[in-house]
């Protein structure tokens, strides 16, 4: 199963690929090293907050109901939007959530994630997967879908 990046992962990342830059500068000056290195660091981690802050919400501003979708399956706006090296999540995870489809519903097609020996019910249109076989209900009953 594919798992999602961690945020603090991405973080770390970019961290690590702009000390270098930090570290040239603390030792051109290096009266003031800690100092520098320091507020380089610190200038980092608020750069980093403040681009997440306004990226969220800009897209909260702009579509409400698709950010608190997105949210809802794991997305994050911001951390979708970043790629490889930071980010090295496939399009695939980053566009679909925690969770990359493994099947399609019988019912309505809809990509959708089932673990095999679990519960699931399609969003879209109802149909449940239970004991290993899709099923529908016809209103009276639960009747099993013949999905080959």
């Amino acid at each position: 199963m594919n798992r999602r990046t961690p945020p603090w992962k991405i973080q770390l990342r970019l961290f690590l690929i702009c000390l270098p830059m930090g570290l040239v500068f603390a030792f051109l000056f290096s009266k003031w090293f800690f100092t520098i290195l320091f507020s380089f660091c610190l200038t980092v981690i608020v750069f980093w907050n403040f681009i997440h802050f306004v990226s969220n919400g800009f897209q909260y501003l702009i579509d409400p109901d698709g950010y608190r979708f997105m949210r809802s399956r794991g997305c994050d706006p911001f951390y979708n939007s970043i790629g490889w090296p930071l980010n090295t999540d496939s399009e695939e995870v980053r566009s679909q959530g925690l969770l990359v489809p493994n099947c399609a519903c019988p019912g309505c097609q809809e990509p959708i994630y089932i673990d095999w020996n679990l519960n699931t019910q399609c969003s879209r249109c109802g149909c449940c997967w239970n004991q290993n076989r899709w099923w529908t209900w016809n209103g009276n009953e639960w009747v099993a879908i013949n999905s080959e």
